[in-house]
């Protein structure tokens, strides 16, 4: 393969990544794809840590893009059968390798990665459950819980765990509701 070749290759990847379909097994509203939650997670780290490394910046965007490949397997799943998932992890993990993409990460940057990847994921139920779907809330729990742990491991960055100290476990109704669509009242709300 020539140079220009593995870039349109890599290009192609990670636009048709995008598209993948993430928690097809939840009923929710909308579409929920690995494009919605990388632009998401991304934009959690740029806010949280306004000066990341480019690394960092690159495996937050691309970490799921292998599931192009091999779909974004539930969770449950993989807990069901962990010799499965096992599997499912060594063949992302090829993927990522053979599309050079994935820069190498330091124990922090790690943190990060993990972090961001999981908030947004929470968000994303949260929003669900405030929409009216209950389905979600699982979802919810398991990475409200998840976060939590690894503040304990002291894998959290402390950004992070400042902005999780907002969020309760069952969620409270009606909390990270959406911004009024008037700019005035939306602002005054959004910083009240």
């Amino acid at each position: 393969m020539t140079d220009i070749q593995k870039v349109a290759f890599q290009i192609k990847s990670v636009r048709e990544a995008g598209a993948v379909r993430r928690c097809h097994i939840l009923p929710h509203k909308g579409e929920h794809t690995i494009g919605s939650h990388s632009f998401g997670a991304l934009s959690l780290l740029l806010i949280l840590n306004p000066s990341p490394s480019l690394g960092l910046v690159k495996a937050v965007l691309w970490h799921d893009v292998a599931e192009r490949w091999v779909g974004d397997m539930p969770a449950t799943t993989k807990s069901v059968f962990p010799g499965l998932g096992h599997l499912y992890e060594q063949c992302e993990a090829e993927i990522i390798k053979k599309l050079d993409l994935f820069p190498a990460l330091h124990f922090m940057e790690q943190a990060w990665l993990k972090s961001v990847d999981t908030l947004d994921l929470m968000l994303w139920a949260l929003e669900e459950y405030n929409n009216g779907n209950a389905d979600v809330l699982p979802v919810y729990d398991k990475c409200y819980t998840s976060l939590w742990q690894r503040k304990k491991g002291g894998m959290l960055p402390p950004e992070v765990e400042v902005y999780m100290e907002r969020f309760d476990n069952p969620p409270r109704p009606g909390s990270h509701e959406r911004l009024n669509d008037l700019w005035d009242v939306a602002l005054t709300d959004g910083l009240g």
